[in-house]
């Protein structure tokens, strides 16, 4: 469930249809959210070039990109993920804090 949640952030996040600031790298984003360090991502993730990637918002998005963010991001594609991934964290105060964390790193960034 770590890896399709991953998965699914980072395909938002090459589309660029998530409320980040441009200019912020693939490997920062998902330190952050998922609560881990960089050493852990790049074992997950050898081929990703996660601090090379940076995030390019701001840009208008033509038609089909924007029906696919409002079906990912508002239709549950990243929240059944998020789900699903807590769900499987144990014990139950890792999940709470690691729940906590991506709320407020969502909220902290949607208020940008």
């Amino acid at each position: 469930e770590e890896s399709a949640y991953t998965n699914m952030l980072i395909k938002c996040f090459e589309m660029s249809i998530l409320p980040l600031p441009h200019g912020m790298k693939l490997n920062d984003f998902l330190c952050d959210l998922l609560s881990c360090r960089t050493s852990r991502l790049t074992k997950k993730l050898k081929h990703a070039k996660l601090g090379s990637r940076t995030y390019r918002g701001g840009m208008t998005m033509d038609k089909n990109v924007s029906n696919i963010s409002n079906v990912i991001i508002h239709g549950g594609g990243i929240q059944r993920a998020q789900t699903l991934f807590l769900k499987t964290i144990t014990p139950e105060w890792v999940r709470m804090e690691l729940q906590f964390n991506i709320s407020r790193m969502w909220r902290t960034h949607l208020a940008n």
